[in-house]
């Protein structure tokens, strides 16, 4: 698919629902997790990892 056919999303906060929410997202051709942000760099990092993404550096 054309990048110009795929929503990327970026989920603000790292609230349990994205459990329900990323899976989905990831099975889907036609959108992507751009990212995972949350104001505690520890709780970020730990759903970046459970996002299979790749942490920022930013902390």
């Amino acid at each position: 698919m054309r990048p110009e056919g795929v929503l990327r999303w970026g989920l603000l906060g790292t609230a349990r629902i994205n459990r329900a929410v990323i899976p989905p997202l990831r099975a889907s051709r036609r959108n992507r997790l751009a990212g995972v942000a949350s104001r505690s760099g520890a709780r970020d990092g730990t759903s970046r990892a459970s996002a299979d993404m790749i942490p920022s550096g930013g902390g």
